[in-house]
């Protein structure tokens, strides 16, 4: 988020929790709630109603103080919840409705697992009637911070605005990355030829689903290429290279 921010030339302030106070005396031109209330970053599940903490008094005080806010919400699951934050957070509220979210280096989800397993060569599996939704993180917030900019509020659909499959996915993702097409191995399908999942009835705000693939692309190599190299697991006995000598005498 701090990376968008900057590219817009937008000043920022990181706190750990924003309530009224915080707010009133940060006096800011938004606020952006990034925290995971809805479960969005997990790949596995979504947390339980019982344990679910949404941000309605932050929703209720940037609206009381005339502040935008955007907040991040899951695209099933919560739909009281959402209306009942956005009557909270009234016109100053943008609701971001979304699916999976991952990042450039999250080997959790899917996409970057196959990723990695292309630029290694290793084969991979494509399924032509499971359908791909995951949602690029950057992506994510870069359409949210253009919503707040532009002064929108209620409740936006930030997903994915092409209906592919998973194998739709990676035969573009071959392409990207220059990978043998031979290593996707297309799984048959007694169901046959997938088919698109209803329209959502409404727009996206996310780029298309070629464009997040190249940018995913570019921006996981440069991850890798800035991560430490990992230590060596066993560091080499100072004498190592003594006793070989007397070894070979």
């Amino acid at each position: 988020m701090t990376a968008a921010c900057r590219r817009r030339g937008l000043g920022f302030v990181r706190v750990a929790t924003a309530d009224a106070k915080v707010v009133a005396e940060a006096s800011p031109w938004a606020v952006f709630a990034s925290a995971d209330w809805a479960g969005v970053c997990e790949q596995t599940s979504r947390p339980s109603l019982m344990d679910l903490e949404p941000p309605e008094d932050l929703a209720t005080a940037c609206a009381d103080l005339g502040v935008p806010c955007g907040i991040v919400t899951a695209s099933e699951g919560f739909t009281e919840l959402d209306e009942r934050m956005l009557s909270l957070g009234g016109d100053r509220l943008l609701l971001a409705r979304t699916d999976h979210v991952f990042g450039p280096a999250d080997k959790a989800a899917w996409i970057v697992r196959m990723l990695g397993r292309l630029e290694l060569g290793v084969a991979v599996e494509a399924d032509p009637t499971a359908p791909w939704t995951e949602v690029y993180g950057p992506d994510l917030v870069d359409g949210v911070l253009d919503l707040l900019m532009d002064g929108a509020a209620g409740l936006y659909p930030l997903v994915h605005p092409d209906d592919w499959s998973q194998a739709q996915a990676l035969r573009r993702l071959v392409e990207i990355v220059d990978a043998d097409p031979d290593l996707v191995h297309q799984r048959p399908s007694p169901a046959g030829a997938w088919a698109a999942p209803p329209a959502r009835g409404a727009p996206a705000f996310l780029p298309h689903a070629e464009v997040m693939l190249e940018r995913l692309v570019r921006e996981n190599r440069a991850a890798r290429r800035s991560a430490p190299s990992p230590r060596r697991a066993v560091e080499p006995d100072a004498d190592e290279p003594i006793r070989a000598q007397q070894a070979q005498a």
